[in-house]
């Protein structure tokens, strides 16, 4: 009985761990899979900005009961951290993962704030272009679909 005991307490504490699965780097515009295991059901994941734990989020996302996530990247290039919340409260953060420009911005809302990583310059708020070609998808979980995509 013991043993049983010890076998569910361990199924357990290894379902709570969360890992998350990012790209090294993602561009904007174009469409990057986000994938995680372990934890509990319902998801919230977030993109908040790298280097800045406990910042407001960039971006957030409806809850998610599966493990992956397709995120059309709509942010500048910038350093950002993937954040992954479970419904139990346990958080993991992605290493920093570099926001790269793409071939358009037009999926970037007009409203969005730049702010700058390097020395000097305020944050400057302007419009951005509006091509757009057919988004490209940078994959670290290829055999699993997609959950859901926030434009």
């Amino acid at each position: 009985m013991k043993a049983f005991a010890i076998v569910i307490a361990v199924a357990v504490a290894t379902l709570a761990q969360l890992t998350i699965t990012v790209p090294p780097s993602v561009v904007t515009c174009e469409l990057t899979r986000i994938s995680w295991s372990g934890g509990v059901p319902p998801y919230f994941p977030s993109i908040i900005p790298g280097g800045l734990k406990g910042t407001p989020p960039l971006n957030t996302f409806p809850p998610q009961t599966g493990a992956t996530l397709t995120w059309l990247v709509d942010l500048v290039p910038q350093p950002i951290i993937v954040a992954i919340k479970d419904s139990t409260g346990a958080v993991q953060h992605s290493a920093i993962i570099n926001v790269k420009a793409g071939s358009s911005s037009s999926c970037i809302p007009t409203s969005t704030v730049v702010v700058p990583t390097g020395a000097g310059g305020d944050p400057t708020n302007s419009p951005i272009g509006n091509s757009s070609p057919t988004p490209a998808i940078h994959d670290c979980a290829p055999s699993v679909p997609p959950v859901a995509r926030v434009a």
